[in-house]
């Protein structure tokens, strides 16, 4: 993966999960958040708008950057 695709799927993922209910220092677009998230995160957002994409992203993000 490009940095410059990671950039923006990074900010795609950052923007979706703003309004999601997640801990304060999870956020970010980092890899460790975004493992967290598949793992953790969709359980109290599974029913939120954009939820599915930013699983996608997520898993795409820790998939290019093994």
């Amino acid at each position: 993966m490009t940095i410059e695709k990671y950039l923006n799927l990074r900010t795609d993922w950052e923007e979706i999960v703003a309004s999601f209910k997640l801990p304060n220092d999870r956020y970010q677009g980092t890899l460790s958040n975004m493992k967290y998230f598949i793992k953790y995160g969709w359980r109290s957002n599974g029913m939120r708008e954009g939820c599915d994409r930013a699983v996608e992203i997520a898993k795409e993000v820790v998939q290019g950057l093994k």
